[in-house]
């Protein structure tokens, strides 16, 4: 991707590390207080867990600018191999009344959430798609990725996780040069999904369709396209980011 092309579409705004506390003493998942910090978004206490709360803010202030494009949370996997991707299936959630979906919509837009995982396939033989999930089960209510879709109103919204084992098309742990070619192939995914979106209509949809080919959607058998459905084969695996 290109790095010049890129910063002149997007401002990006980055968090080196969202617990320093903990992360000194020992502990990469919870703070010194001994909180999970990824379960605190939801409502984050200014004192407990400034990190969240601070970061919370900012991005609750650019999503009202209606800016935000995506937000993305770098993870640690401790029990699954390889680079994948959690995120939030849309027209989901207690407000949502799913008598009132098109299925048009909603196959199109569980397609473009996939959007970028897909892409990110594309570009790194270490990034897995079938070991993504969409799926958020009640005890990931209160994570970053959850939190920023469903109550700040960001769709693509996703937590990027890159085991601790390693990945199983190399056979061995991961460098700093692999997680650096992750870094780069979320922004050659960035950029192409980009590249469509401006070339227009067209060009987007089919993108969105060879989405749907790889995960069984739905799209395709909605646009009247001759396709047979086998179930979406992205959402397998348990969510644990």
């Amino acid at each position: 991707a290109n790095p010049n092309r890129l910063r002149r579409t997007y401002v990006f705004k980055c968090v080196p590390m969202l617990n320093p506390d903990g992360v000194i003493n020992g502990s990469y998942r919870c703070s010194l207080a001994g909180t999970d910090l990824n379960r605190t978004w939801a409502n984050p206490n200014k004192r407990r867990h400034p990190p969240i709360y601070y970061v919370k803010k900012m991005i609750d202030r650019v999503s009202r600018s209606g800016r935000l494009v995506l937000f993305c949370d770098l993870h640690g996997h401790s029990r699954k191999e390889d680079v994948f991707v959690y995120g939030c299936e849309p027209f989901r959630g207690r407000d949502v009344d799913r008598d009132c979906i098109d299925p048009r919509d909603e196959a199109e837009a569980r397609a473009r959430v996939r959007l970028l995982p897909f892409l990110m396939a594309r570009h790194n033989p270490a990034f897995v798609l079938r070991k993504c999930s969409f799926k958020v089960s009640k005890s990931k209510q209160g994570t970053g990725r959850v939190v920023v879709c469903r109550e700040l109103g960001v769709p693509n919204s996703y937590t990027i996780e890159a085991s601790f084992a390693g990945a199983s098309c190399s056979g061995r742990h991961m460098t700093s040069h692999d997680f650096e070619e992750v870094g780069n192939s979320f922004c050659a995914a960035l950029a192409e999904a980009t590249d469509a979106i401006e070339v227009g209509v067209e060009t987007e949809l089919d993108l969105l369709h060879q989405v749907d080919d790889c995960c069984g959607l739905g799209l395709a058998a909605l646009s009247g396209k001759d396709m047979t459905m086998d179930g979406d084969q992205v959402d397998s695996g348990e969510d644990s980011g």
